[in-house]
């Protein structure tokens, strides 16, 4: 008894179903991910370094962003001096080691970032600055 291959049986892969398994494989990713991102604001260019290093950090430092114009910008609101050292020592009250992290913009005036790392440090803070490495290959943090 012989048995007959019809010509119209082809083999075909269904595009459709994988599609949707791809889309919600991304959504899961997407909705299961936490997205950390360093508060920076657009109007920083911190300057360059060769030696800066990156931060191994357990916790997250309070960012205190310094604009061009010396205005001061942390947790995005804009504070002086003297509320800047009120809110690093809540903090470091909450936490015994808090680190700033100074994102000052490379134009300003030394004695600015000084008066903001002072602020940081009369609230016993550990202080470090943002750099951006020179090769390119992102920021880096420097100084303590």
């Amino acid at each position: 008894m012989a048995i007959r291959m019809r010509d119209d049986d082809h083999f075909a892969v269904e595009l459709t179903p994988m599609i949707d398994v791809v889309f919600l494989l991304i959504v899961f990713f997407l909705v299961a991910t936490t997205f950390q991102q360093m508060e920076r604001e657009m109007l920083v260019t911190v300057p360059n370094s060769e030696t800066g290093d990156e931060s191994q950090e357990e916790r997250d430092p309070v960012v205190v962003n310094v604009l061009e114009d010396g205005s001061i910008i942390v947790h995005g609101n804009g504070v002086d001096l003297d509320q800047l050292t009120a809110l690093m020592s809540r903090h470091v009250a909450e936490h015994e080691k808090t680190k700033a992290l100074i994102r000052a913009h490379s134009r300003l005036p030394f004695e600015t970032v000084v008066g903001v790392a002072d602020a940081c440090r009369k609230a016993e803070a550990l202080v470090s600055f943002a750099t951006v490495d020179r090769g390119g290959s992102g920021g880096s943090e420097a100084g303590r």
